[in-house]
This record gives C-alpha cells, sequence and structure tokens, in this order.
C-alpha cells in the first residue's frame, strides 16, 4: 500500500512540477527590497512543496507565510512591483490568486484560466502578461481582473510560445518558442523582432530552458529546470552566457528554480521534497557578483518547524573570471578561506609575465580589476592567484 501511495505522490508532484516549471515564473521571486526573497517549499505539517516562505536577508534566515493543507503544490509564484504582492498560479484546480501582504493570505483573481497557464509580472504596477492562445499574449494593468489581447506582431501563426519574462524596462517583452526562437518587444507586446536561436543551448542542457526576467538593462536569463543550467544575456538576447552549472541532488524529490533580485544578486532555490512525510529541504544559493561566487543557505523543515539554518561558503580556494571573453575590461573573483599574502598574475601564452601584483587580504570573497590605464591586446592569458593555500590558474581570452 506504501508502495502505492508514493506512486501516486510521485506523480503528481511530477505533474506539478511539469507545470510549475513551465511557468516562467517559477518557484523563487524577489520582494520589493534588497535582499527580500518568497519562494515555496516544504511545510512542516503538509505533505509535497504545499508552503509559501520569505527571507529579508537573501535567505539566511526564513519564515513561513503560508501552508495549504488541501493540495502537495501551491503552485508557481510572481511577484508585483507594489510592496508586498505577489501572485500564485495554482494547478489543481487552475486558479490565479493575488495576495497583497507577503503570501500570507489568497483570494481568487480571475478563475478563467483555461489554456493560460503562462503567466509574468511586468515593470509597472498592477500589470500581469500572459499567453492568451498558442502565439498571442494578453496584457492586464489592474492587477490580473481584466485582459487586452495584444497584437502579437512578428512572431509566426505557426510558433507556440514556451516561455514569457519581462525585461527591466516598461513595455520591454520577451518570449521563447518551442523552436528555442527568441523574440523581444518595446512596445508592451504589440510588435515582436527575432533576436536569436538557441538550439546549441538545448543540446547542452537536455531540453527546452525557461526564460528569466533580469533587472538589469539589456538582461535576460535562460534557467534550464531538468539539468539545473543558469545562461545570461547582458545584449538584448543576442547572446548568451552560461554563469552556473548546479550539481545538485536531491534524496526525494528536487523542485528547483532561479531568478534575479532587485539588488542584483541572482537566486537560485532547490527544494528536496520528502515523499513519505511532510518536510525537507530547502537550500538558497545567492551570489551578489554576477555568479562568479555563490553563498548557499540551508534549512531543513521538520514538524517542529525550521530545525536549521546554516550558511555555507566555498572552504577552499576559488577563482574565477567575468566576463570571459572579455573586450577588454574584466573582473576576476575569488575566495579565500583564511588571511593570505594574495599575488595575482597575468601571463601571456609565451609564459611571459604581463601584470603583477600582491597584497594582504582577509578571508571571505574578493573582486580585482587591473588598475588603469593597464589594457590588455586581442588574444589568450592566463590569470594566476597564488596564496599560502595553494595556486589556482584561470585562462582568459581578450576579444576586441
Amino acid at each position: 500500500m506504501k508502495t502505492v501511495i508514493v506512486l501516486a505522490i510521485s506523480a503528481v508532484l511530477l505533474f506539478c512540477f511539469w507545470q510549475t516549471s513551465y511557468s516562467s515564473s517559477g518557484a523563487i521571486t524577489p520582494g520589493s527590497n534588497n535582499g527580500e526573497i518568497y519562494f515555496t517549499g516544504p511545510g512542516p505539517s503538509v505533505l509535497g512543496n504545499a508552503a509559501v516562505y520569505q527571507s529579508l536577508n537573501s535567505g539566511a534566515d526564513i519564515t513561513i507565510q503560508f501552508t495549504n493543507p488541501t493540495t502537495i503544490s501551491v503552485g508557481s509564484l510572481i511577484s508585483d512591483k507594489t510592496p508586498n504582492m505577489l501572485y500564485r498560479l495554482d494547478y489543481d484546480p487552475y486558479e490565479f490568486k493575488l495576495s497583497d501582504d507577503g503570501g500570507q493570505s489568497w483570494e481568487l483573481v480571475n478563475g478563467l484560466i483555461g489554456n493560460n497557464t503562462l503567466y509574468d509580472a511586468g515593470c509597472l504596477e498592477g500589470e500581469i502578461y500572459r499567453r492568451a492562445d498558442d502565439c498571442c499574449l494578453e496584457r492586464s494593468t489592474d492587477f490580473g481582473e481584466n485582459y487586452i489581447l495584444c497584437s502579437s506582431q512578428g512572431i509566426p501563426d505557426t510558433s507556440w510560445i514556451y516561455s514569457l519574462a519581462l525585461g527591466s524596462q516598461p513595455g520591454e517583452v520577451y518570449v521563447c518558442t518551442y523552436w528555442l526562437d527568441l523574440y523581444r518587444s518595446d512596445d508592451f507586446g504589440e510588435t515582436f523582432s527575432f533576436c536569436s536561436n538557441f538550439w546549441n543551448l538545448a543540446e547542452v542542457s537536455g531540453s527546452r530552458p525557461i526564460l528569466k526576467s533580469g533587472y538589469r538593462p539589456g538582461e535576460i536569463y535562460f534557467f534550464n529546470y531538468n539539468v539545473n543550467i543558469i545562461w545570461q544575456s547582458a545584449d538584448n538576447g543576442q547572446s548568451f552566457e552560461l554563469i552556473k552549472d548546479f550539481d545538485v541532488i536531491g534524496a526525494g524529490w528536487l523542485i528547483c528554480d532561479m531568478t534575479a533580485g532587485r539588488d542584483n544578486a541572482i537566486y537560485f532555490s532547490a527544494v528536496d521534497i520528502n515523499l513519505y512525510q511532510p518536510g525537507g529541504k530547502i537550500e538558497i544559493y545567492v551570489s551578489y557578483n554576477n555568479g562568479l561566487d555563490w553563498e548557499t543557505h540551508t534549512h531543513i523543515i521538520s514538524s517542529s518547524g525550521i530545525t536549521e539554518n546554516t550558511t555555507a561558503l566555498p572552504n577552499e580556494l576559488e577563482l574565477s573570471i567575468f566576463p570571459n571573453p572579455a573586450n577588454p575590461n574584466f573582473t576576476v573573483g575569488y575566495h579565500l578561506p583564511v588571511m593570505s599574502n594574495v599575488t595575482m598574475e597575468i601571463y601571456n601564452l609565451r609564459g611571459q609575465t604581463i601584470l603583477t601584483t600582491t597584497t594582504i587580504q582577509g578571508s571571505g570573497f574578493h573582486q580585482w580589476q587591473p588598475p588603469p590605464p593597464f589594457n590588455l591586446a586581442s588574444g589568450n592569458y592566463f590569470v594566476i592567484l597564488k596564496t599560502e593555500q595553494g595556486i589556482q590558474k584561470e585562462r582568459l581570452c581578450i576579444i576586441k
């Protein structure tokens, strides 16, 4: 009997996870203040991913805002520009709900969902976009009560909108089709222009990624929920760079998602659900330097509530370069486990020293940029970090 129950739960979770991942909103979303995030996770007394959490310090401390004992998935989350206002899309039954108190209470906004299971919030208060049919969008300016059909010109009638995300500027809308054609609109979804095609990203990841909104001009993300890979574009979707490949494994049922915070941080959540009983594990990863380094906040959820709250930092010497390739400016990010004598060196491929600097720095994350007017010519180089704990080396490409 237990086996049958577990299989049934797994099937439902698979359905809910597929639907949550299919939506562009996902299971983690930023609040209106720096470090404020909301996300779904396991509850201490309910089975599945049935609780909404809030953190005001980037995931270091979390509080339960809401639990739903009638479902094993509370649905995906979207945050409005209005402080403390969230949207939630449930799947059984299909319902779109609104909270104006940070997720503590919810009310039904628009029950006529139909095939409109793809939503995202815009740059203006009360602004919501959703997919109207396979290749058109609708826009609401009254918190999802009423919608007006967008022209959506430029998206081929034969294309199926697979993912939706809003940019950082009013009127900026991105859609990705089933064939991984990326389109962009800067007039509130009326006309779209082709940006790029990303079949190569699909081949690397194993399936089609999901669009995610950025919070800087020109910034947009692709996130793959199957293999937990994040790509970032800083040029309005013309090109993408891999910034993180998460290696997370769940003991039960793993649900992952990412978002860009309003404090220019990148957040990644990994929720591990216990299939036999309520509770599980929530991990919040956050990067403040565009994916170079990450902090991890781990929370264990049990019948007694949040029983463990730990923050993990790298305990070994680490080195990374962003952007790479660079044109020509770049930043070196590194983590020191203890106070160290730090030597940073740049060599060309002939082994000739281009630059050497030495300093004493404490433990933690650090960033380094060559002092002006230092300027590398196009080509390949090696950046080497030397401390008492060891040596780290990364290849740097300069393209002008």
